[in-house]
């Protein structure tokens, strides 16, 4: 089968069951929606199945990653989302400067590490390709401080995606180290929006950008969880 072949097959595979009001509204006169429906392949689609642990590496002290809150952290976060959905956070020391591993990290635990991407989120970015990488992230090396993780030692490891020849690679590095402005950690989107009692309060931009997503309208569209 051909690469284009078992491409076609795999998006027809991806796509839910449509009832034949849907279908139809897919292929209607201008057939915007259906255009609409598969920008989500210029996005960079991630799926995250939460029920699924990622497998970590041998070195990593696993009494560390089996406790009930490192657990529940991992488990956080949307199931499905579009890399456009993500943003940069970077320590203020690193905007000018470098911050350690273990600054950054206290920094990310103040915004919140359950709205930091993890390592199945990297290994599902990873799947993507060198090229969507680029896309969003050239030059930058970007950080999944969700699964800060122990080595038997006692030392504290991160995992990264970052370019290698014409490759994209996750690595892990020890808190020890210093970063610049070109290594961000990867937030889903905080927003303010307007609470139903007329008040200012956060909001986390899930990014279910997913098929339905893409579509917008009474069909789909982002899903905003937000916090009274």
């Amino acid at each position: 089968m051909s690469q284009i072949a078992e491409f076609y097959a795999a998006v027809l595979q991806s796509l839910p069951e449509l009832s034949p009001a849907e279908m139809q509204e897919w292929i209607g006169p201008s057939r915007s929606t259906l255009r609409s429906g598969l920008s989500f392949l210029s996005l960079g689609l991630i799926y995250i199945d939460h029920s699924v642990r990622p497998a970590y590496p041998d070195w990593v002290k696993q009494g560390y990653v089996d406790t009930p809150d490192f657990i529940r952290l991992e488990q956080s976060g949307p199931s499905d989302y579009s890399l456009t959905s993500l943003q940069l956070s970077l320590h203020p020391k690193q905007e000018q400067g470098v911050a350690s591993g273990h600054e950054i990290y206290e920094y990310q635990k103040k915004l919140g590490l359950e709205d930091c991407l993890g390592l199945a989120d990297l290994l599902a970015i990873q799947k993507l390709g060198i090229a969507a990488f680029r896309r969003h992230w050239k030059g930058k090396a970007v950080f999944g401080w969700k699964s800060v993780v122990q080595y038997g030692f006692g030392d504290l490891n991160v995992p990264y995606l970052i370019e290698n020849d014409d490759q994209m690679i996750l690595n892990w590095n020890w808190l020890d180290n210093d970063w610049n402005a070109n290594n961000p950690a990867l937030r889903f989107a905080i927003l303010f929006i307007l609470s139903s009692r007329g008040e200012f309060s956060f909001g986390v931009v899930l990014a279910s950008l997913c098929t339905w997503g893409c579509l917008g309208g009474g069909i789909g569209g982002r899903l905003l969880k937000t916090y009274y």
